[in-house]
């Protein structure tokens, strides 16, 4: 599970056994960003999840992913791996596409490298923060369900501050 708190740039994500989220930072790689993992949800075996956070840079891509992408399996048995995944994002990034394409184009590249057919759930999101939303206009903001969430502004259980904007993606 990830927030992305569009007013600040704050993402704060729990773990729950995926890879790390990769972060694009004026067209190059960043890193991954470390976690600790939990239990996959639903199991419940007793790893404490963690809260992590972190701060994008206006202009930043993030790339969040389950297994399904990184260990796509080819004719050979190679995985598509996260460095030919990271590379090619670069590649479309320095290209000047825009996020919805490149994560088009990304999709069908892992697809044709499994000759068309998934061999494990994949799912990938990829997102560019723009910096900080200046419209005052009323009917921007976040969707109803999203005023409050249980990490609260600052890792609390309250709810959001009024104004405050963000988006959730969940796996």
């Amino acid at each position: 599970m990830l927030d992305l708190d569009l007013t600040t740039g704050r993402i704060t994500w729990i773990n729950h056994g995926h890879h790390s989220p990769v972060v694009i930072r004026d067209g190059d790689w960043t890193g991954l960003l470390p976690c600790p993992p939990a239990h996959p949800p639903g199991t419940d075996l007793g790893i404490k999840a963690t809260l992590c956070r972190d701060r994008l840079n206006p202009g930043d891509r993030l790339v969040a992913h389950t297994d399904g992408i990184t260990e796509a399996q080819g004719t050979v048995g190679e995985q598509f791996g996260l460095e030919r995944s990271v590379d090619f994002i670069l590649a479309h990034n320095a290209e000047g596409l825009r996020v919805p394409e490149t994560l088009r184009r990304l999709v069908h590249s892992v697809l044709d490298y499994q000759q068309g057919r998934l061999q494990d759930d994949a799912t990938v999101i990829f997102m560019e923060w723009h910096g900080p939303h200046t419209t005052t206009h009323p009917d921007v903001g976040p969707p109803e369900g999203l005023l409050s969430h249980p990490g609260g502004d600052e890792g609390g259980t309250g709810p959001r501050r009024p104004g405050a904007r963000g988006c959730r993606a969940e796996r």
